[in-house]
């Protein structure tokens, strides 16, 4: 019976390992997106649920989100207005609160689906203002 202990021993350390080992590259991750996300990015399409597709193209200025690295956004509405609010971001989880221009508090919960230095990509579940599940694709501004 002796024989096995090392055996158990060894089966647990390999675990253990593999195991913190993915909870580095979990907390490696969070942290990218909290440094990704900082900056001004423009919504470029929604596409809900049942398939419907809005792109956008505003006149004046674009409609975007621009997050800042104290936990503020400010959502600017195609150039006619701005709702300035919070963020926090939990993993891959966003969560954004603010006063819209034309709709009152708007709250959002969305997962990042994708982000990059480029483009981001949000799957909102619940708290939009229009309601369903949205994918919204946005570009990140010069």
């Amino acid at each position: 019976m002796k024989k096995f202990t090392p055996l158990y021993l060894l089966c647990f350390i390999f675990l253990f390992i593999s195991c913190s080992e993915d909870d580095s590259t979990e907390e490696e991750n969070r942290n990218a997106n909290k440094e990704l996300i900082i900056g001004k990015w423009e919504f470029t399409q929604m596409v809900w649920d049942d398939g419907t597709e809005r792109e956008y193209e505003c006149d004046e200025a674009p409609h975007s989100l621009n997050f800042y690295n104290n936990g503020e956004v400010v959502r600017q509405y195609c150039g006619n207005g701005d709702a300035e609010g919070e963020y926090l971001i939990t993993g891959d989880i966003l969560e954004l609160e603010h006063e819209g221009a034309y709709s009152g508090t708007v709250r959002m919960r969305a997962e990042i689906e994708s982000i990059n230095s480029g483009e981001m990509v949000l799957d909102v579940e619940e708290g939009y203002v229009h309601g369903g599940a949205i994918t919204i694709y946005l570009e990140k501004a010069n």
